[in-house]
């Protein structure tokens, strides 16, 4: 399914696939496609309508062959990471790719990363493999450097952050060449009331009295921190809430009930779930919590402000340029201060319906923000 990277991905291929400079010209677009994993149907929609030739790839070889191979005047990837260690020289065809921040460089080397590893000696292996954590920094730095130096077409990333997290760290490249673009998922229709409500109770949740973690399995996304905050304070204790934990493993379900016993007996953890539902979860949410260590741009609390759900989000890299003054900030590795937030946002009504209006106009500040950016994809991307 699509997230993160993919979401902006997909945005770009609709909006070239629709754009004039496409659909006028035959043949203009080939699309590289993966035969086994998923296309929703609206993708496979405009490939039907606008003849789209599909290139079928199985492997990441197979990829850079049929860059090598083919007649195109340029290849662009919106999720360039595969072809960092086989992309060696510059090619005949024109590169271009969109670099979501630099995430290898904001890992988090802690206690707290090696809890997402439920298997003890695998957890003994990675604190060995963290004693070496500059030396591995260098290596990725080293290669993503390699595979930069190959691209003759435009670099896109999606913040000002990422930009100039780019520029500092590979001086070589001039601002001119990386281009800020802004992408994102287009507002959902309606959402069935009825259906909202049979999905919170299907995973046992009360509306507007939980809290919603996404991506938990994930150690950037820095679930854990936020459940040790609630399991030193017992922040929810009497309060009737609970916190709604997607994504997170059944392994990783039985280390979270070891080393956090209280906090435990307030989660519902729920397994990833397809787009709509997670829309219905975010509906029915009190408070929508993303403590994210590193972002390129960040989706999930723009779809919370869309829902009309408040923020408490983490204060680094790219969030606080995509979120504005519409969320709750908190040092994302400071448990005290995440508990500090989510009782905040329990006992001040009126902090928590300010950030409910103030999410609405942020929404809408991105969302002309990207509209404004399909002309300079269009242009950047087949000029």
């Amino acid at each position: 399914m699509f997230h993160g990277g993919g979401i902006y991905g997909q945005n770009l291929f609709e909006i070239l696939a629709n754009s004039d400079e496409v659909c006028n010209k035959k043949s203009m677009m080939k699309v590289i496609v993966h035969p086994e994993k998923f296309l929703p149907d609206n993708i496979k929609t405009i490939f039907l309508e606008k003849n789209i030739e599909a290139v079928y790839c199985s492997s990441d070889e197979q990829v850079l062959k049929a860059i090598e191979t083919s007649e195109c005047d340029r290849f662009y990837s919106p999720l360039p990471n595969y072809l960092f260690k086989l992309l060696k020289k510059p090619l005949n065809t024109d590169i271009a790719v969109t670099i979501h921040g630099l995430r290898f460089l904001d890992t988090d080397y802690s206690w707290f990363r090696r809890q997402y590893q439920p298997v003890f000696y695998k957890r003994m292996a990675m604190l060995l493999f963290d004693l070496i954590k500059n030396e591995k920094k260098r290596n990725e730095k080293k290669q993503v450097e390699n595979f930069l130096r190959t691209i003759n077409g435009p670099i896109l990333t999606d913040s000002l952050h990422s930009k100039y997290q780019i520029l500092n760290e590979f001086p070589f490249l001039s601002p001119e060449k990386v281009k800020v673009i802004y992408a994102f998922e287009k507002e959902i229709a309606q959402l069935d009331i009825n259906a909202i409500e049979k999905c919170i109770k299907k995973h046992d949740l009360k509306t507007k009295k939980y809290f919603l973690l996404i991506s938990c399995n994930r150690p950037g996304k820095n679930a854990l921190r936020v459940l040790a905050a609630l399991n030193n304070f017992d922040v929810l204790k009497n309060k009737d809430f609970q916190m709604a934990c997607v994504g997170f493993t059944k392994k990783q379900i039985a280390r979270v009930k070891k080393i956090f016993p209280i906090t435990y007996k307030y989660c519902r953890f729920i397994p990833y779930v397809p787009f709509e539902e997670l829309h219905y979860l975010y509906r029915g949410a009190f408070c929508f919590i993303f403590p994210s260590l590193s972002e390129g741009f960040g989706y999930p609390p723009l779809e919370a402000m869309r829902h009309g759900v408040p923020v408490i989000a983490s204060s680094v890299t790219s969030i606080p340029e995509v979120c504005g003054d519409a969320v709750l900030y908190t040092n994302p590795y400071n448990i005290d201060e995440i508990a500090n937030r989510i009782k905040m946002i329990i006992e001040e009504n009126e902090l928590r319906e300010s950030l409910i209006e103030k999410g609405y106009h942020r929404v809408i500040i991105i969302e002309n923000i990207h509209s404004e950016n399909k002309k300079i994809i269009i242009e950047e991307l087949l000029k």
